[in-house]
């Protein structure tokens, strides 16, 4: 699965991030992304429930953030290929299969069947797109005041 959502950019989010400083900004936007990542998961878990059998694919979505000096530096959501559940299968999922066949000893192909695309998360990015990039503006609104509350109370 090599969707990649791309939310931030909009005109908004850049003016009201323009005059922060990098680290406060960055704690901000990574703040916003975690809680929209909640949301995209949640969106992939109800796409992919009705489509699987063993429940392997459902438990490995989840979001994995990768921290370097106690800042996080990346947020991944998606099927996770560590840990106890993993997801190596869901890409058959979301892209299906061609026929496949086999040959039997005596020359005889047999069809071993194809798998229908599902497409739970290019659907689970589709359907929340402009959703997220509301949310994703309402969380850094939101982010922004915790930190100047933050800072005014340190201030007095």
């Amino acid at each position: 699965m090599s969707a990649f959502i791309r939310i931030t950019g909009t005109e908004e989010i850049n003016n009201l991030l323009k005059n922060l400083s990098d680290d406060v900004k960055e704690d901000v936007i990574n703040e916003a992304l975690s809680n929209v990542a909640k949301e995209i998961l949640k969106k992939a878990e109800e796409n992919v429930w009705e489509h699987q059998h063993t429940g392997r694919v459902y438990r490995s979505l989840g979001i994995s953030t990768r921290k370097k000096n106690g800042k996080i530096k990346d947020i991944t959501v998606g099927a996770r290929a560590f840990g106890k559940y993993k997801g190596h299968l869901a890409h058959l999922l979301e892209d299906g299969t061609k026929e496949r066949f086999y040959t039997t000893k005596n020359g005889i192909q047999k069809s071993t069947g194809k798998m229908r695309a599902t497409r739970f998360w290019s659907n689970a990015n589709e359907d929340s797109e402009d959703i997220m990039r509301k949310e994703l503006t309402d969380n850094i609104i939101k982010n922004m005041e915790k930190v100047v509350n933050k800072y005014n109370k340190k201030l007095k």
